[in-house]
């Protein structure tokens, strides 16, 4: 895969720098709700049960900026789409300021995501990603499924400088499955990586979707998904 030379490079500066990205764990108390399952948070990442996502951004010396640390956006309601929200504003990396405009569009399941990071000039990218956090408390043991493939999600942590779990380019699905729920993601030609984030103390796994184009000398980017939520049965 194009990205395993890029997540070795990121473990070395990551272990160099003393600690790993940081996804932001507690709910904030003004998250919205924006459909069943889906709570939007104000610097735009999504808490779905205990996981969370948002856009992540790796710079040509691997300095990661997370969307919870440099988000402010305005937030609009188109009103031919009053449900809808559209979140706007600055996402500051290393090399310059991207204008990220995220779309959630709430359907009977779940939530329609798209984001767009655009940038008058060029920045320097080694990685663009939505970011999804797996929990250990809640996956370890488990087993997760990409195109229907079973991807085990090891109860021990993986060995030093090895934190890879898998990857594929052009999947069509991702189920994460929880005893409250399963989180159903879908798109066309997905770029998925998962890997053991306890490399760096963290106590879960690390899912990322990369951008469309997710590296490179980058002035536009996109990504398009559905997110869909299947509560459990009650027992």
């Amino acid at each position: 895969m194009k990205h395993g030379y890029k997540i070795a490079c990121g473990i070395v500066l990551l272990m160099l720098g003393g600690g790993a990205s940081a996804f932001a764990q507690t709910q904030p108390s003004d998250d919205t709700d924006l459909a069943p399952g889906f709570k939007l948070r104000t610097t735009g990442g999504l808490d779905i049960g205990d996981m969370y996502l948002e856009v992540v951004h790796f710079d040509d010396n691997w300095k990661e900026v997370e969307e919870h640390d440099v988000f402010q956006p305005t937030v609009t309601t188109p009103t031919t789409q009053p449900s809808s929200k559209v979140l706007t504003g600055d996402f500051v990396v290393g090399g310059g300021t991207f204008k990220l405009t995220e779309q959630l569009d709430p359907t009977d399941a779940g939530v329609h995501f798209s984001a767009t990071m655009a940038s008058d000039k060029a920045i320097a990218t080694n990685e663009m990603s939505v970011a999804i956090n797996l929990q250990v408390a809640t996956f370890s043991g488990k087993q997760i499924t990409v195109d229907g493939e079973a991807v085990p999600m090891p109860a021990a942590p993986a060995p030093k400088g090895d934190p890879h779990i898998f990857d594929k380019d052009g999947a069509k699905e991702i189920d994460l499955p929880t005893p409250a729920g399963t989180l159903v993601i879908t798109g066309d030609n997905l770029s998925v990586l998962v890997q053991d984030d306890r490399e760096w103390g963290d106590q879960r796994y690390g899912l990322r979707i990369h951008f469309t184009p997710s590296d490179g000398q980058i002035t536009s980017s996109k990504i398009d998904l559905q997110l869909k939520w299947k509560p459990a049965a009650a027992k």
